[in-house]
């Protein structure tokens, strides 16, 4: 209760926070991106496109779309500093679970540069962000165009996600970071912005919320482009201890490492090989062995760029928002 009060009175007494957005200017000297003609996710994710979106709900949709309260995770705070990120109860990892948020699906309209699309799916989405979003309207939202009418696409991206930017002032950071990462050859999402409003009928009418930065989702299609295969394994772990061994049966790691893609019996058993390793092998055989399961050229360059941009919210911090893949070609 104290930390939902204390993000909305920030809010209230920090300049600038709970400014309400400005609709899009509508003069003509304002160029407007038209999707009508997008081909290819390197098209829609240029870094410097912002797009105008809009999200359509009746009243009932945003209210199956406003979060479920669920109790808080007991004792989340330990004793030796760390912070459990995980609530047995809540369909997903992350501080919101925990304090007793949970986001659902719910059925949208939904417009994006100019071409129209009905029956999506939107939700809610994010930890920090959203909490950080409490002071006033401007939710980070996930929309998959293609869960309740199949076949819906956008440049080839069926998934769509808008972050609010309620924690980067400058609207900079997040879009030059992918791209720092991807130039340095990290595999890393590409990002573009979007001007969003949302209209709820009998509450809102396109009410503009202001700019979001749309990052690409880490899905079958990122694996197929960045790997080759969309059979690639993806996990998006949230652990202080990576390759931690719980044991040699999957359903103890499930939670923890979050697959986002599919994954063979026998690629789920090299997690758990690892893990072996990592956690009971001597400082002989770990050096002898590493490399049969870990990419050190590729791993050495993500970790310079986690450490070259003090990135506190991470693989080095509080062991999330980050992903591990298992290469198809290497194993």
């Amino acid at each position: 209760m104290f930390f939902v009060w204390s993000v909305k009175h920030e809010g209230r007494t920090v300049p600038g926070l709970a400014q309400p957005a400005r609709p899009w200017p509508a003069d003509a000297s304002s160029p407007r991106l038209n999707a009508a003609g997008l081909r290819s996710a390197q098209e829609l994710y240029q870094t410097t496109n912002i797009w105008l979106a809009h999200l359509k709900f009746t009243r009932e949709q945003w209210s199956e779309a406003q979060p479920k309260r669920i109790d808080p995770l007991p004792h989340f705070f330990q004793p030796d500093g760390t912070v459990l990120l995980r609530h047995p109860e809540a369909q997903r990892n992350g501080l919101a679970g925990v304090l007793g948020f949970d986001f659902y699906w719910t059925h949208a309209d939904f417009e994006f540069g100019g071409v129209a699309y009905t029956n999506v799916g939107a939700r809610i989405k994010g930890n920090g962000t959203y909490l950080g979003s409490l002071y006033g309207d401007k939710c980070p939202f996930k929309v998959d165009l293609n869960k309740f009418t199949k076949g819906q696409k956008l440049g080839g991206a069926d998934e769509l996600t808008f972050n609010n930017l309620v924690n980067d002032h400058s609207s900079l950071s997040d879009a030059l970071a992918y791209e720092f990462f991807r130039e340095a050859g990290a595999p890393a999402s590409r990002t573009a912005y979007a001007y969003l409003s949302t209209t709820v009928d009998e509450k809102w009418d396109r009410k503009p919320l202001g700019l979001y930065v749309m990052v690409e989702a880490v899905d079958e299609d990122f694996a197929l482009e960045r790997f080759g295969s969309r059979r690639t394994p993806i996990f998006k772990p949230v652990t202080y201890e990576l390759f931690k061994h719980l044991g040699d049966d999957w359903l103890a790691y499930e939670a923890i490492y979050d697959l986002k893609t599919k994954a063979t019996p026998d690629q789920l058993r090299r997690v758990i090989e690892f893990a072996r390793l990592v956690t009971h092998s001597n400082d002989v055989e770990f050096a002898e062995r590493l490399t049969e399961f870990l990419d050190l050229e590729k791993f050495a360059r993500y970790l310079a760029c986690e450490v070259l941009l003090s990135n506190y919210d991470s693989f080095l911090s509080n062991g999330q928002n980050f992903y591990l893949y298992l290469d198809p070609g290497s194993n």
